[in-house]
């Protein structure tokens, strides 16, 4: 099952009508729009962090008895904040920060996409560019009134600010791994103010191609783990693993669920695992050595880290 999240009707509109999903008008609670089989829910959540959260962990309490089999994804408008490169079309952030509370979240990404890579930044309150320093910089404001720089971000790639990404990390991760969740935007301007509805609808519009082709690639990979089950030899290794790592019930699921793409990938775990015994990473001493390591096994399986040959 695949859970889409909107901040505002604008944004779903054209996914709505080109995936022909209906309101669901039993919920009472939030406008919900599902395809046949309900494979594809979108809800609007409202703007800012705290209804996102809401609707975030509505949603998931929701649909619980398929939490495993769930992939959230996060589409929606932005503002440009800082980048060498400004992008034209959809980002898929793979970096969070959350303003207010200075915490940063990386998303697994597990599915291949051409999608240009961003930061985004999530503030609670709406981001408006209405001076730069010395440097060149563009200070971003959090709820208490501190700044943020610019400059600390990544110069590699391009970042964006909207009001609700990291909020909605924050609340999935009560029920979800970090490799079931997808954060798309695209861009509306840059905070000087100049955006009305229509503006974002046709941003989204725009958008509209990639992003279900985006949502398509993904119903496949939902598709495929729901149909795997592990041989007993994969099993096996999990069991093991577990131990080593010394897993809590959190950490035990996303060994599972880890196992499981990495199977229908075609990704040798067995090797991975290999090369950290052989590093001595394997045993650990204790549970947060282990979510070091686990940490370590998923870069390589999302393909973030190349094994050395």
């Amino acid at each position: 099952m695949i859970i889409v999240l909107c901040a505002l009707y604008p944004e779903a509109e054209p996914v709505i009508k080109k995936l022909s999903l209906k309101q669901d008008k039993a919920d009472r609670f939030y406008k919900k729009y599902c395809n046949n089989d309900n494979s594809i829910c979108l809800y609007i959540t409202g703007p800012g962090p705290i209804n996102a959260a809401t609707a975030t962990s509505y949603a998931l309490a929701e649909n619980k008895t398929d939490i495993d089999d769930i992939q959230i994804v996060n589409f929606g408008s932005c503002a440009f904040l800082d980048g060498n490169v400004k992008p034209s079309g959809i980002c898929l952030c793979s970096k969070i920060v959350n303003i207010d509370s200075g915490r940063t979240f990386y998303p697994d990404m597990l599915l291949k996409s051409s999608l240009d890579e961003a930061t985004i930044v999530t503030g609670s309150r709406i981001y408006e560019k209405k001076f730069e320093n010395a440097k060149g910089e563009s200070p971003v404001s959090n709820n208490e009134g501190r700044t943020l720089q610019t400059s600390f971000l990544e110069e590699t790639d391009p970042s964006l600010y909207d009001m609700e990404a990291a909020a909605i990390y924050e609340a999935a991760s009560h029920f979800v791994g970090p490799h079931q969740m997808h954060f798309l935007k695209y861009i509306t301007d840059e905070g000087d103010g100049c955006i009305t509805p229509e503006i974002v609808r046709t941003r989204a519009q725009e958008s509209l191609d990639d992003v279900v082709e985006y949502l398509k690639a993904l119903e496949l990979l939902v598709d495929d783990l729901a149909a795997s089950d592990l041989s007993e030899g994969l099993l096996s290794i999990q069991d093991r693993f577990i131990e080593d790592l010394h897993a809590s019930f959190t950490m035990q699921h996303q060994i599972h669920q880890l196992l499981r793409y990495a199977d229908i990938a075609g990704i040798d775990f067995e090797k991975i695992l290999t090369k950290l015994y052989d590093d001595d990473k394997l045993p650990c001493r204790d549970k947060r050595q282990g979510l070091k390591v686990l940490e370590e096994v998923r870069s390589y399986i999302d393909g973030s880290t190349e094994m050395e040959r």
